[in-house]
């Protein structure tokens, strides 16, 4: 028993080490994420005015309340900068760079380190998200959590989020073993996904073909569940319908990403030894 929990406490210890390196190349380039915090902060803004253009003298559309639509809007577009932090895998530069080989006799599973990797990059996206919402909450009347419960199932559901994203991309990234060069691929990804995430626009106005599309895809756990949650427009057993979905395909998402590393290996040839 001693001897298991020394190594799971090494492990641990391994990968936070990962993580650390994340975090640290993240603070190394400090002007891009500078860069990205004005840009998320422009975007909350600028979805503001549309939005209040948008709903003019009616004080809700649709049943949707013009406060509550701008708080959508500035939950969303910081949640979707903070979970798509990491939004193209590091395997394709891998690859590309030969480093790939190197990696797989590591400590650490190179799918696992990917994983960590990005982990620490989000935990430094994290302080300057809350900011922009801080700020956000001063200058606008954003409305208030539903309730006390709906704050913890929102910050659950944003890490399940993000785990979603990340292990997609991942599964991604993974292509670049057979066509090196994923970047195109990725690019598509993120239009797609925001779009039916409900970043741009929320899912109660799509048309309702649409939004039952949207339903049976992973992509409307990246933004749509937490914002909601936090919203109340999902409580009780639907909202934990909702935070059980996001599980579930949180372990679908690590089950075909171990299925198709498993693939990968054998893509890898090692000359010299």
């Amino acid at each position: 028993m001693t001897t298991q929990l020394t190594a799971m406490r090494v492990r641990l210890l391994k990968y936070h080490g990962i993580a650390a390196i994340g975090s640290r190349v993240a603070l190394t380039y400090r002007a891009s994420l500078l860069m990205r915090l004005v840009a998320v902060a422009l975007q909350v803004y600028l979805l503001s005015v549309v939005w209040r253009a948008v709903y003019g003298a009616r004080d809700s559309v649709s049943g949707v309340a013009l406060d509550t639509m701008i708080t959508y809007a500035t939950l969303a577009s910081v949640q979707t900068w903070l979970v798509t932090a990491s939004s193209s895998s590091l395997l394709p530069q891998r690859i590309r760079e030969g480093r790939i080989a190197t990696d797989l006799c590591g400590p650490v599973g190179i799918f696992e380190q990917i994983i960590l990797l990005q982990v620490g990059q989000a935990a430094v996206a994290a302080p300057p998200a809350v900011l922009v919402l801080l700020v956000a909450s001063a200058a606008e009347r954003l409305s208030a959590p539903a309730s006390a419960p709906a704050v913890i199932l929102y910050l659950i559901s944003v890490v399940l989020g993000f785990a979603i994203n990340l292990l997609i991309v991942s599964l991604l990234g993974m292509t670049a073993f057979w066509t090196v060069e994923v970047s195109g691929l990725m690019v598509i990804y993120q239009g797609i996904s925001q779009f039916l995430a409900g970043a741009l626009v929320p899912l109660w106005f799509m048309p309702g073909w649409l939004r039952a599309t949207t339903e049976v895809l992973p992509f409307q756990a990246l933004v749509h569940t937490p914002v909601s949650l936090y919203l109340g427009r999902l409580t009780g057993w639907g909202a934990v319908h909702a935070v059980a979905v996001q599980m579930c395909w949180v372990l679908i998402f690590l089950a075909l990403g171990n299925l198709a590393w498993k693939r990968c290996i054998h893509r890898v040839v090692m000359y010299g030894g």
